[in-house]
């Protein structure tokens, strides 16, 4: 697989603009001191004042990308059985008007296996692990994307990694996660024609980032925990509510598809 991106990046800051500001103690009183006051420097504007980021005005970003995938999955949409391997490269390069020189590699995996077909119609356990680096001039705003043939890795935490964090809670250099899921179909039933199963789906996300990643290794990880609902329509179509917790936060997510 193979492909092309383009993309013009803008980054607005808000150093100086004017807001409100908010007394304290006399808040809503004749004595509150309130008034327009102005935003101080961002953390944005200092890191690439002193030189830690790229990317602060923008610009163009410009990638030719190419992929390798093996998949024995026995069915796409809600898996029984099978492995999903992918590999991935990704260049930006100013010989395509790009405005930053990086690559980026990413591999990922993913393994579905059923232990007890003649006892349970659909008890599944899920797992994936991923790992991917970003190297050379890479912007700030494009640490957080690593492409993958399905779908693209938007930082850790949020919907499909790290459930639990906010969205692109952790960012780096280089990023690595994984999922383990037990996926049970507990009860299924017709309506108007229309086959519905339902699945109960506890699971536990992992992951973290590292500036270097010949540092990468297998301790201080970031962890989650939750329950999920699947509802499998017509087999091919699943909506998905999971309700997660970690450390910092508690979400809840309604979407469609597994998390992965």
């Amino acid at each position: 697989m193979a492909g092309f991106r383009l993309s013009n990046n803008i980054v607005h800051v808000n150093d100086g603009k004017f807001v409100k500001s908010v007394d304290p103690i006399f808040e809503g009183t004749p004595l509150s001191n309130s008034g327009q006051v102005p935003n101080a420097k961002t953390k944005l504007t200092e890191d690439a004042e002193a030189g830690k980021i790229l990317g602060y005005h923008g610009g163009f970003v410009n990638t030719a990308k190419i992929g390798l995938v093996y998949d024995t999955r026995d069915f796409e949409p809600d898996p029984n059985s099978g492995v999903f391997l992918e590999g991935t490269y990704e260049k930006a390069s100013k010989t395509i008007a790009s405005d930053f020189d990086f690559q980026k590699y990413f591999g990922h995996a993913k393994f579905f296996y059923s232990p007890f077909p003649k006892t349970f119609e659909k008890l599944v356990l899920a797992s994936r692990f991923g790992f991917g680096i970003s190297d050379g001039n890479v912007p700030f705003f494009e640490y957080r994307n690593l492409w993958g043939t399905e779908n693209t890795v938007s930082g850790l935490g949020g919907l499909r990694t790290l459930r639990g964090y906010k969205q692109d809670r952790f960012v780096g250099r280089a990023m690595g996660f994984g999922t383990l899921e037990l996926r049970w179909k507990f009860w299924s039933f017709s309506v108007g024609g229309e086959y519905f199963a339902l699945n109960l789906v506890p699971f536990w996300d992992f992951g973290r980032v590292w500036n270097d990643e010949h540092k990468a290794g297998l301790t201080d990880y970031k962890y989650s925990q939750g329950l999920g609902l699947r509802i499998a329509w017509n087999q091919a179509t699943i909506i998905m509510m999971d309700y997660a917790v970690s450390r910092e936060d508690k979400q809840l997510f309604v979407n469609f598809s597994h998390a992965f």
